[in-house]
C-alpha cells in the first residue's frame, strides 16, 4: 500500500484512529436532502423507523406505492454518518470505517449514497439468494456493484428483482 502513508502503508495506530469525525457531517445532511427529494418526486410514505443499532440516532422508513418496489430506511449515526437499508438484505455505511488509514472522502461518500439510493428508486436493486434452509449466501447488486453475504438463517432460495419507484402525480 501506498499513499500518504508511503510505501510500508499506515502505521498500526492509524487503524483506530479518527482525528476529524466531524468531516463526515455534509454525508448526513446530503441524506436528509435525498430524503426530502425522494418525498417530493416519488409516490412514496415516510415513517419513523426504530433507530436499532448502537449510535444510531434517527431513522426514516421511505415505503414506495409499489408493492414490488423495495423500501427505503436511513439511519443517521453519532459518528456522523449514515446506514442504508434497501430491500431484504443490502446494507452500507458512509463512510464504511472514518478511521484515518481509511481516509474516505466525504464528497465520494455522498456520490456513493447518491448511487445506491437512486438504483433503489429506479428498480436497478437485485437480490439473490442461494443455498438452503439452514444458512444462504445473498448476493446483492445494484448500479453495477456487487456484494455477497452468508446469511446464517433460515433463508428462502429466490431472486427479487425490486421495481422502480412511482413517480408523484398530481
Amino acid at each position: 500500500m501506498t499513499g500518504r502513508w508511503g510505501p510500508g502503508g499506515p502505521p498500526e495506530e492509524a487503524y483506530s484512529r479518527v482525528t476529524d469525525a466531524g468531516r463526515y457531517a455534509p454525508v448526513g445532511t446530503h441524506a436528509r436532502d435525498l430524503v426530502e427529494g425522494l418525498l417530493a418526486r416519488h409516490d412514496v410514505r415516510s415513517e419513523p423507523a426504530p433507530a436499532i443499532g448502537p449510535g444510531e440516532t434517527a431513522a426514516v422508513r421511505l415505503v414506495p406505492g409499489h408493492p414490488g418496489a423495495a423500501e427505503l430506511v436511513v439511519v443517521w449515526t453519532d459518528f456522523p454518518g449514515v446506514r442504508v437499508r434497501a430491500g431484504r438484505y443490502l446494507e452500507e455505511s458512509f463512510p464504511s470505517c472514518g478511521c484515518d488509514a481509511c481516509d474516505e472522502d466525504p464528497v465520494d461518500l455522498a456520490e456513493d449514497l447518491e448511487t445506491l439510493v437512486a438504483s433503489t428508486v429506479d428498480g436497478d436493486l437485485v437480490e439473490e439468494v442461494t443455498g438452503g434452509w439452514r444458512g444462504g449466501l445473498v448476493r446483492v447488486a445494484w448500479a453495477g456493484r456487487s456484494q455477497g453475504q452468508q446469511t446464517g438463517r433460515s433463508t428462502p432460495r429466490g431472486r427479487t428483482a425490486w421495481a422502480a419507484w412511482p413517480a408523484r402525480t398530481g
